[in-house]
Protein backbone atom coordinates (compact mmCIF):
# COMPACT_ATOMS: atom_id res chain seq x y z
CA UNK A 1 0.00 0.00 0.00
CA UNK A 2 1.10 3.49 -0.82
CA UNK A 3 -0.34 6.63 0.79
CA UNK A 4 -0.92 9.65 -1.41
CA UNK A 5 -2.64 13.03 -1.35
CA UNK A 6 -5.02 14.13 -4.09
CA UNK A 7 -4.62 17.74 -5.07
CA UNK A 8 -6.73 19.63 -7.61
CA UNK A 9 -5.10 20.49 -10.89
CA UNK A 10 -3.81 24.03 -10.85
CA UNK A 11 -6.17 26.43 -12.57
CA UNK A 12 -7.03 30.05 -12.59
CA UNK A 13 -10.50 29.33 -11.22
CA UNK A 14 -11.09 30.38 -7.62
CA UNK A 15 -12.03 27.80 -4.99
CA UNK A 16 -15.33 29.64 -4.39
CA UNK A 17 -16.44 28.77 -7.93
CA UNK A 18 -15.82 25.06 -7.35
CA UNK A 19 -17.76 25.28 -4.11
CA UNK A 20 -20.66 26.98 -5.92
CA UNK A 21 -20.65 24.21 -8.56
CA UNK A 22 -20.67 21.55 -5.84
CA UNK A 23 -23.50 23.33 -4.02
CA UNK A 24 -25.57 23.51 -7.21
CA UNK A 25 -24.95 19.84 -7.92
CA UNK A 26 -25.94 18.92 -4.35
CA UNK A 27 -29.12 20.99 -4.67
CA UNK A 28 -29.96 19.29 -7.97
CA UNK A 29 -29.20 15.88 -6.49
CA UNK A 30 -31.54 16.45 -3.54
CA UNK A 31 -34.33 17.67 -5.82
CA UNK A 32 -33.80 14.64 -8.04
CA UNK A 33 -34.09 12.35 -5.01
CA UNK A 34 -37.32 14.01 -3.91
CA UNK A 35 -38.79 13.80 -7.42
CA UNK A 36 -37.93 10.09 -7.60
CA UNK A 37 -39.58 9.54 -4.22
CA UNK A 38 -42.72 11.33 -5.39
CA UNK A 39 -42.72 9.16 -8.52
CA UNK A 40 -42.61 6.06 -6.34
CA UNK A 41 -45.54 7.35 -4.29
CA UNK A 42 -47.53 7.90 -7.48
CA UNK A 43 -46.75 4.35 -8.63
CA UNK A 44 -47.89 2.98 -5.28
CA UNK A 45 -51.09 5.04 -5.50
CA UNK A 46 -51.74 3.75 -9.02
CA UNK A 47 -51.41 0.19 -7.73
CA UNK A 48 -53.77 0.94 -4.84
CA UNK A 49 -56.35 2.40 -7.22
CA UNK A 50 -56.10 -0.65 -9.47
CA UNK A 51 -56.91 -2.89 -6.51
CA UNK A 52 -59.66 -0.56 -5.33
CA UNK A 53 -61.32 -0.73 -8.75
CA UNK A 54 -61.43 -4.53 -8.55
CA UNK A 55 -62.67 -4.46 -4.95
CA UNK A 56 -65.36 -1.90 -5.72
CA UNK A 57 -66.96 -4.28 -8.21
CA UNK A 58 -67.26 -6.87 -5.42
CA UNK A 59 -68.52 -4.48 -2.75
CA UNK A 60 -72.04 -5.34 -1.58
CA UNK A 61 -73.00 -1.77 -0.60
CA UNK A 62 -71.25 0.01 -3.48
CA UNK A 63 -73.02 3.26 -4.25
CA UNK A 64 -72.86 5.54 -7.25
CA UNK A 65 -70.88 7.98 -5.10
CA UNK A 66 -68.19 5.36 -4.49
CA UNK A 67 -67.84 4.74 -8.22
CA UNK A 68 -67.73 8.49 -8.91
CA UNK A 69 -65.22 9.01 -6.10
CA UNK A 70 -62.88 6.39 -7.51
CA UNK A 71 -63.11 7.92 -10.98
CA UNK A 72 -62.25 11.29 -9.48
CA UNK A 73 -59.23 9.82 -7.66
CA UNK A 74 -58.07 8.16 -10.87
CA UNK A 75 -58.33 11.50 -12.71
CA UNK A 76 -56.42 13.29 -9.95
CA UNK A 77 -53.70 10.65 -10.14
CA UNK A 78 -53.43 11.08 -13.91
CA UNK A 79 -53.07 14.84 -13.45
CA UNK A 80 -50.33 14.41 -10.85
CA UNK A 81 -48.47 11.94 -13.07
CA UNK A 82 -48.72 14.38 -15.98
CA UNK A 83 -47.33 17.23 -13.87
CA UNK A 84 -44.43 15.17 -12.57
CA UNK A 85 -43.55 13.14 -15.67
CA UNK A 86 -45.06 15.00 -18.61
CA UNK A 87 -47.41 13.79 -21.34
CA UNK A 88 -46.42 10.17 -21.95
CA UNK A 89 -48.58 9.80 -25.07
CA UNK A 90 -47.10 12.84 -26.79
CA UNK A 91 -43.60 11.73 -25.80
CA UNK A 92 -44.17 8.29 -27.35
CA UNK A 93 -45.26 9.99 -30.56
CA UNK A 94 -42.12 12.12 -30.47
CA UNK A 95 -44.18 15.29 -30.18
CA UNK A 96 -42.95 18.30 -28.28
CA UNK A 97 -44.40 18.81 -24.83
CA UNK A 98 -44.09 21.34 -22.06
CA UNK A 99 -41.24 20.40 -19.73
CA UNK A 100 -42.30 18.42 -16.68
CA UNK A 101 -40.75 18.65 -13.25
CA UNK A 102 -38.83 15.42 -13.80
CA UNK A 103 -37.62 16.42 -17.26
CA UNK A 104 -36.30 19.77 -16.01
CA UNK A 105 -34.35 18.14 -13.19
CA UNK A 106 -33.18 15.31 -15.43
CA UNK A 107 -31.89 17.59 -18.16
CA UNK A 108 -29.89 19.62 -15.65
CA UNK A 109 -28.49 16.48 -14.02
CA UNK A 110 -27.55 14.99 -17.37
CA UNK A 111 -25.96 18.18 -18.64
CA UNK A 112 -24.19 19.37 -15.53
CA UNK A 113 -23.21 16.61 -13.12
CA UNK A 114 -20.21 15.52 -15.16
CA UNK A 115 -18.55 18.91 -15.23
CA UNK A 116 -16.89 21.41 -12.93
CA UNK A 117 -18.16 24.37 -14.94
CA UNK A 118 -20.65 26.78 -13.45
CA UNK A 119 -24.23 25.93 -14.39
CA UNK A 120 -25.68 27.87 -17.28
CA UNK A 121 -28.41 30.43 -16.75
CA UNK A 122 -30.88 28.00 -18.35
CA UNK A 123 -29.87 25.22 -15.95
CA UNK A 124 -30.27 27.53 -12.98
CA UNK A 125 -33.69 28.66 -14.23
CA UNK A 126 -34.79 25.06 -14.85
CA UNK A 127 -33.92 24.07 -11.28
CA UNK A 128 -35.64 27.16 -9.89
CA UNK A 129 -38.80 26.44 -11.91
CA UNK A 130 -38.70 22.75 -10.96
CA UNK A 131 -38.32 23.63 -7.26
CA UNK A 132 -41.28 26.01 -7.36
CA UNK A 133 -43.46 23.56 -9.31
CA UNK A 134 -42.43 20.70 -7.04
CA UNK A 135 -43.28 22.67 -3.90
CA UNK A 136 -46.91 22.98 -5.08
CA UNK A 137 -46.85 19.41 -6.40
CA UNK A 138 -45.88 18.04 -2.97
CA UNK A 139 -48.83 19.80 -1.36
CA UNK A 140 -51.19 18.44 -4.02
CA UNK A 141 -49.72 14.94 -3.65
CA UNK A 142 -50.25 15.02 0.13
CA UNK A 143 -53.87 16.12 -0.36
CA UNK A 144 -54.37 13.34 -2.92
CA UNK A 145 -52.96 10.68 -0.55
CA UNK A 146 -55.31 11.92 2.20
CA UNK A 147 -58.25 11.72 -0.23
CA UNK A 148 -57.20 8.20 -1.21
CA UNK A 149 -57.05 7.11 2.43
CA UNK A 150 -60.44 8.68 3.09
CA UNK A 151 -61.88 6.84 0.10
CA UNK A 152 -60.42 3.56 1.34
CA UNK A 153 -62.18 4.12 4.69
CA UNK A 154 -65.49 4.67 2.88
CA UNK A 155 -64.92 1.50 0.88
CA UNK A 156 -64.21 -0.38 4.10
CA UNK A 157 -67.50 0.87 5.56
CA UNK A 158 -69.32 -0.35 2.45
CA UNK A 159 -67.99 -3.88 3.04
CA UNK A 160 -65.34 -4.04 0.34
CA UNK A 161 -63.01 -7.03 0.22
CA UNK A 162 -59.42 -6.64 1.35
CA UNK A 163 -57.03 -4.62 -0.82
CA UNK A 164 -53.29 -4.18 -0.32
CA UNK A 165 -52.25 -1.03 1.58
CA UNK A 166 -55.62 -0.78 3.28
CA UNK A 167 -55.67 -1.25 7.03
CA UNK A 168 -58.25 -3.62 8.36
CA UNK A 169 -59.46 -2.82 11.85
Amino acid sequence: PQAFTVKPVASDRPQAELEAVAAFQAKTSELSRQVASAGNKLSEAANRIKHLQAALLQTPKASQQLFAGLTQLDNQLADLQHRLNGDAVRQQLNESTAPSIRSRVGSVAYGHWGTTQMPTQTQQQDIEIAENDFKQFRQDLSAFIQNLESYEAKLETAGAPYTPSRDLD
